[in-house]
């Protein structure tokens, strides 16, 4: 049966008038007896400087029994552990700093601002170092800025020169720069251009053979009102090689330009010879 007090207490110290109100530590808030608690018991713990509600009296001795309770403008610097769930009725305005060791089976694990240490099976992951196997049949919906973004439908912004280190089996990549060398499982892609020819034989691309027997080299040659686009097809064995150019018609006139391609020794050369100097030659290169 309550109490009537028909005023109230004014305490003259600087303890509390309940004693669960305020504990030292997790160990203490657990440590209350389940006869002296009851559902909505708020209680401060002194060393996380958080304050906790009991929601289920029979789980008051674990995480289970627990939640975290925000109040409007809080600001916390420190370092926190929370052991539970939290829950945030409304919204929080601002951002959430620091480093997320883990953020699995999120539906959102974005815009952490220090970083994401890992945010698997996320749906979204943006700015996360890793953000792999997420959901779908281990695939992730996005993962923008990642430096590994593995098996990722969109993967954007993507590394070497494009701020993320790796991303395997990606779906799609937008804004993929690759700054000179593309290089696949069984072939090489490189760009080469010469910006001002000299007189006589310019040596555009060169590449150790190894195990390729192809090369195709799409090009382009211009000098003021002059133009032509081509592509020299070689295929080699050996010390043996041969190749032919399919160029397009002149515009003006490149009579001065000829390309070929020699092998010497273990490395082929696509060279191009111009009886006149100051050509722009550029090439894509691709080695099968």
């Amino acid at each position: 049966m309550a109490v009537i007090i028909p005023g109230g207490f004014q305490v003259t110290n600087v303890d509390p008038i309940d004693s669960r109100f305020s504990v030292a530590n997790q160990a203490a808030r657990y440590g209350l007896a389940t006869a002296n608690v009851y559902t909505g018991l708020i209680v401060y713990q002194q060393d996380v400087q958080l304050s906790f509600i009991l929601i289920d009296v029979a789980n008051v001795g674990n995480s289970a029994g627990w939640q975290v309770v925000i109040t409007g403008g809080s600001n916390n610097t420190s370092s926190q552990t929370i052991s539970g769930s939290l829950n945030v009725l409304g919204s929080i305005t601002g951002s959430l700093q620091g480093t997320v060791t883990s953020a699995s089976y999120a539906g959102t694990a974005s815009v952490l601002l220090g970083s994401v240490v890992s945010a698997s099976y996320a749906l979204t992951s943006s700015f996360a170092i890793s953000a792999s196997y997420a959901p779908g049949s281990g695939t992730s919906v996005s993962a923008s800025y990642a430096t590994t973004s593995s098996y990722a439908l969109t993967a954007s912004y993507i590394s070497g020169a494009f701020n993320s280190v790796t991303s395997s089996y990606a779906e799609s990549a937008s804004n993929f720069v690759i700054t000179n060398t593309l290089t696949l499982t069984a072939a090489l892609m490189k760009n080469t251009t010469v910006n001002s020819s000299i007189l006589g034989s310019n040596v555009v691309a060169s590449q150790v053979t190894g195990s390729y027997s192809a090369a195709f080299f799409q090009y382009t040659a211009t000098s003021a009102s002059n133009a032509r686009a081509g592509q020299v097809s070689a295929v080699w064995n050996s010390d043996t090689t041969t190749y032919t150019d399919f160029s397009t018609t002149d515009i003006g006139s490149t009579t001065a330009v000829t390309a070929s391609v020699s092998l010497l020794a273990n490395t082929l050369q696509f060279n191009v010879q111009t009886n006149t100097a100051g050509w722009k030659i550029k090439t894509l290169a691709t080695y099968l």
